[in-house]
């Protein structure tokens, strides 16, 4: 069962603060009566804001705020969103919408309703100036009155100016009947229930008790709030009857005494230690409080250069890591053993071994670290253990050494959601072999044949030498399947040349067994019983070939890689072409425009769909010819086109990701145009937000240089992902193509209508060509038209069509109906 998220709106403003959650795809914010989230400001549109709820592509909930109505009418005044005006924007937790700098709007994403019941707590609205109520139309509908500025400017002058000289400082003034009329900023942040509390708050009791017999005066006293004491100055002001404290922290004053004596408990806790290195952490802050003279000499500082220094600096493991253990020990209360490694300060590093405890003195609480020094102790340790984990023939770790690797692996895959693969390694009938050769040529035989099999893997992988004639190698991180394929096709290649020994060449035959995490186990043992399961599996197939533990992998790896030998003659054997979609538009019941669509057509196995082959050209790099070879067929096409009298229209050709990131793509595309006479304005180029995301920095000059070329770009799939939003108006796309997953069921999907809404009043603000594509159905048609959209692709008025059967389109009149 998944865990229920909450996305949650706090509304506030000066003297009014509401928390609201989001539970409906639409909101409407303005100051108009039929608005949702209704603010009465003189400074607010009828129709400010839209809050429009989203899926991405991973299933995940959030919320855009859109500026104006889905019409496309804008506001007034505009809205900010972390300070920085925008017209749409979608939200991350966090996020703060600021609306006629009188109101702010924080939205946050919360996984548990204490929390929300948390934010609850601090809600308030201050009586006469505001009010709030929900209405009959729903919990999601509700009422908000701010302070008006001309109320604002009614406020005491004297006292906006005498108080804003001590904002650091807590600031609170009541009047006689104890309602709170001013509190400064450090006052909330640090009496965080105060409004709820009012008078039987330590802060404020017994102030207004014969409140008219202090007239005038004023006087100080010390009030204690948990483990902290406050010193508070209270003024009675007779003209205005109110009540004004001003509170200063006295804790450090109080607590000097009790410091000093713990000094001295402190070292005499540790005296017995004092011939190690000794130092004395903030279990809070984990700041260096002391260090003995001994620890200051292990790491080269004085006592004074390590006071200022943190355990993060000092100890060389990953913060994560020392945290965890140091919350383990206060909540264990014992003592803990371990080694690591502490930084010298002139950068090298230096073993010890750390006992740490933890020393407790009221609310105080200290982490002792007694330290050690073993570096030479740790040398002769590792020599002997070397010599315990490696194979004394080969150099390669032994047995021991790779079932902790492999757990290492396993763990990590685990965590990381990856693949990972164990390949077994045998020679065949080596005994026999042996037995003509000297112990000594044949441990040079093991080795040379080491040092080649090692040459077939990556840098991070593991090769090792469990037994005898036998092998195993550790994948820890691999993209797919195919690519595991390929290493072992390159261990069979690379080991079928001869060895040379003794004067001969000796040819090995050897047979391998792959398992893979997690699809044949998740267990460290498990996967290595099933590697020797395919390995025995190999062999019963005959010498030199390799086997899946899987049989459905072992199938679908071959058929993959047949393909790819191939897509590799395709292209000089001229097996692609392409075909057209075209691109309507339904209010002049015109074509404006086509998509050219690359597609495969094998001798033997026929037509190849492009969720097969794409992917394929992605990872072997054969895509950038093919797409150079798509670009220059459709410019071509559309200048014959053009020669028999058609009216000229854009081509679009979508960018794959690879072939965005070519540094010739400009230059490739210029030479393309100039060949094939296309005016550039009608070339558009169709790019995803993915290959945008991919490298910010080259996209804007990618995008920028074929810009000046007069190209036209296109956002493609929006709607999906993080929907690119940012980057519709850092780019000037000429076109924006909302995404088919959005149309499907988008009459019974009042969410996507939203965001379909949403994004063509985004492209018309942008002065954009709005194209949705997937449009299938008359209903799908109409729903489209009624969301104002003008210009759609997709089957229902075409399928992609050859060359032949789009010129017959082309040249004769269409009906939309």
């Amino acid at each position: 069962m998944n865990q229920p998220i909450y996305h949650v709106l706090v509304i506030e403003c000066q003297n009014f603060r509401r928390t609201m959650i989001l539970d409906t795809p639409v909101y409407s914010i303005g100051r108009g009566p039929k608005s949702s989230i209704v603010i009465p400001s003189k400074k607010i549109s009828r129709h400010h804001a839209s809050l429009v709820r989203r899926r991405d592509v991973n299933n995940n909930l959030s919320y855009w705020i859109l500026d104006g109505d889905l019409q496309g009418n804008r506001s007034t005044n505009g809205i900010f969103v972390n300070d920085k005006k925008c017209f749409i924007h979608s939200l991350k937790t966090g996020d703060i919408i600021q609306i006629a700098l009188e109101y702010s709007l924080t939205y946050k994403i919360l996984e548990e309703l204490k929390e929300i019941e948390e934010l609850k707590k601090d809600d308030f609205e201050t009586q006469n100036t505001v009010t709030s109520s929900e209405t009959s139309t729903g919990a999601n509908k509700f009422k908000v009155s701010g302070i008006s500025s001309e109320q604002n400017m009614m406020l005491n002058k004297d006292k906006l100016i005498s108080l804003s000289e001590l904002t650091n400082n807590p600031v609170i003034e009541i009047d006689w009947s104890g309602n709170i009329t001013f509190i400064n900023a450090a006052a909330t942040e640090t009496f965080k229930y105060i409004h709820q509390a009012k008078l039987d708050h330590p802060l404020l009791a017994d102030l207004t008790t014969n409140s008219e017999s202090k007239v005038g005066g004023s006087f100080i006293r010390e009030v204690k709030i948990g483990s902290q004491i406050f010193k508070q100055y209270i003024q009675y002001l007779p003209d205005t009857k109110l009540i004004r404290s001003y509170i200063l922290n006295d804790s450090k004053e109080k607590k000097f005494e009790a410091a000093q004596q713990d000094i001295s408990q402190r070292y005499s806790a540790v005296i017995q230690q004092a011939a190690e290195g000794i130092l004395l952490v903030d279990a809070a802050t984990k700041s260096v409080m002391e260090a003995n003279n001994a620890y200051c000499n292990l790491l080269g500082y004085t006592t004074a250069e390590i006071l200022g220094l943190t355990i993060y600096d000092l100890v060389a493991e990953d913060p994560e890591i020392i945290e965890q253990q140091l919350q383990q020990i206060q909540a264990e209360k014992v003592s803990f053993v371990w080694e690591s490694y502490h930084r010298h300060q002139d950068e090298y590093l230096i073993k010890v071994e750390v006992n740490v405890s933890l020393i407790a003195y009221e609310q105080e609480k200290i982490f002792c670290f007694a330290v050690r020094d073993i570096t030479n102790r740790k040398f002769r340790e590792e020599k002997t253990s070397s010599e315990n984990i490696y194979d004394p023939v080969t150099s390669l770790p032994n047995k021991t050494l790779f079932i902790e690797q492999l757990a290492t692996a396993t763990a990590n895959a685990q965590r990381n959601e990856q693949l990972m693969a164990i390949i077994a390694i045998e020679i065949n009938q080596f005994d026999q072999l042996k037995e003509s050769l000297s112990d000594g040529t044949a441990n040079e035989l093991l080795k040379d044949f080491a040092q080649r099999l090692k040459t077939c893997f990556r840098a991070g992988d593991t090769v090792a030498r469990p037994e005898d004639y036998k092998f195993i190698a550790l994948l820890p991180q691999v993209r797919n399947i195919k690519n595991i394929a390929k290493i072992a096709q390159r261990i069979l290649a690379k080991l079928e040349q001869p060895f040379e020994v003794e004067n001969r060449q000796i040819y090995l035959s050897k047979n391998i067994g792959i398992a893979i995490y997690p699809e044949d186990g998740a267990e460290p043992h498990i996967l290595l019983k099933k590697a020797q399961t395919a390995l025995a599996q190999s062999q019963d197939l005959g010498e030199n070939n390799y086997q899946f533990y899987s049989q459905p992998i072992n199938q679908e790896t071959a058929k993959v890689l047949r393909l790819e030998s191939m897509l590799h003659k395709a292209l000089e054997q001229e097996q692609f072409f392409l075909v057209y979609q075209p691109q309507v538009n339904v209010t002049k019941a015109k074509i404006v425009g086509v998509e050219a669509l690359l597609r495969w057509q094998h001798p033997e196995i026929g037509l190849v769909s492009p969720s097969q082959f794409v992917p394929l050209a992605e990872e072997t790099g054969l895509i950038i010819p093919m797409s150079e070879w798509v670009l220059k067929t459709a410019c071509n096409q559309s200048k014959i086109w053009q020669q028999a009298g058609l009216s000229p229209m854009s081509i679009s050709v979508n960018l794959s990701q690879r072939q965005f990131q070519q540094p010739n793509l400009v230059s490739m595309v210029q030479e393309i145009l100039e060949q094939t006479y296309l005016e550039p304005h009608l070339l558009e180029l169709e790019i995803t937000e993915t290959t945008i995301m991919e490298n910010l920095k080259l996209a804007r000059k990618r995008i920028g240089d074929l810009q000046k070329l007069g190209v036209s770009i296109c956002m493609d799939n929006f709607g999906i992902g993080n929907s690119g939003l940012g980057y519709l108006t850092e780019f000037s796309f000429h076109t924006l193509k909302i995404d088919r997953s959005l149309i499907k069921n988008l009459a019974h999907n009042p969410q996507n209508q939203a965001i379909i809404s949403a994004a063509i009043a985004l492209g018309s603000n942008l002065k954009m060509r709005v194209v949705i594509e997937g449009v299938e159905t008359l209903e799908q048609l109409e729903l489209v038209r009624n969301l104002q959209c003008e210009e759609i692709q997709g089957y229902f008025f075409s399928p992609p069509l050859s060359v032949e059967n789009t010129t017959n389109l082309l040249t004769s009149p269409i009906s939309i109906s």
